[in-house]
């Protein structure tokens, strides 16, 4: 039938209210259609695979500012790290054939441990479970590639650590980007000067304040069935980023900083 057409006995005001009326009637059918297939789509996931974000430049609050080299260039630290130059365990280091210079990285790094006082052996109490630790190799090199440092650090595998036994907070608060920022705009208007240092094995001035034992130091347990008492927050505990902060706020704030 011919949409508009009249129907026996109709007449042309009535055809025209049942046009209207069926008009009415698919639009709102069509605007249900709309709305449901809306409320499906909100709650698909979201395709991401192929996007690549570039949070370099996410909220920037300098879009405007930045300059050619303000930041390191990537392809410039490329050769910062090369494939091999990471041991994943003693054995592996042992058996390559730069053994000489990692025996000499471990001795420096057990004599900075001793120095800063990072533990003391103790009989292992019958109640302790002492967590297990590593070494974790690495080679340092300068921007061109060039070999400059072996390095070997004493990690200690937090994994193991039991939420209110040996740790209980570990939250640290961390410098934002904008921040930085800010206060590097801040410092040639207010003529101020700005130095950068680095504190050598940052975490091991930490001090513990709970009760954690661990494990001799792998490849150098003198066998009197000792174990460590740490007194120092050494790298690899859950709560070392929090007691470093805490140790470096209290020094600043001694010495007047704000």
């Amino acid at each position: 039938m011919v949409p508009g057409a009249l129907h026996e006995g109709e007449t042309e005001g009535e055809a025209h209210a049942r046009t209207a009326h069926n008009d009415h009637d698919r639009n709102r059918n069509k605007r249900k259609a709309d709305k449901l297939e809306e409320s499906i789509h909100k709650y698909e996931p979201r395709k991401t695979r192929g996007i690549c974000t570039n949070y370099r430049y996410l909220n920037d609050p300098f879009p405007d500012e930045e300059e050619e080299g303000a930041f390191p260039n990537i392809e410039d630290n490329a050769n910062a790290m090369m494939a091999g130059d990471d041991y994943q365990s003693l054995k592996e280091a042992k058996e390559s054939p730069e053994w000489p210079e990692w025996e000499s990285a471990i001795r420096a790094e057990l004599k900075q441990l001793e120095q800063m006082g990072t533990w003391m052996l103790v009989e292992k109490p019958s109640d302790a479970k002492p967590i297990a630790n590593k070494w974790v190799f690495t080679k340092k090199r300068n921007k061109e590639g060039k070999l400059t440092k072996y390095k070997a650090r004493l990690v200690a595998k937090g994994c193991a650590q039991r939420p209110g036994h040996n740790y209980v907070e570990t939250h640290s608060p961390v410098v934002r980007l904008e921040t930085m920022r800010a206060i590097i705009t801040l410092a040639p208007t207010q003529k101020l000067l700005m130095r950068q240092m680095n504190v050598k094995g940052a975490y091991l001035n930490g001090r513990l304040k709970e009760r954690v034992y661990m494990l001799q130091p792998e490849g150098f347990n003198d066998a009197t069935g000792c174990v460590c008492l740490l007194i120092k927050t050494l790298y690899g505990l859950k709560q070392s980023g929090r007691e470093w902060n805490i140790e470096l706020d209290t020094k600043l704030r001694r010495r007047r900083y704000r």
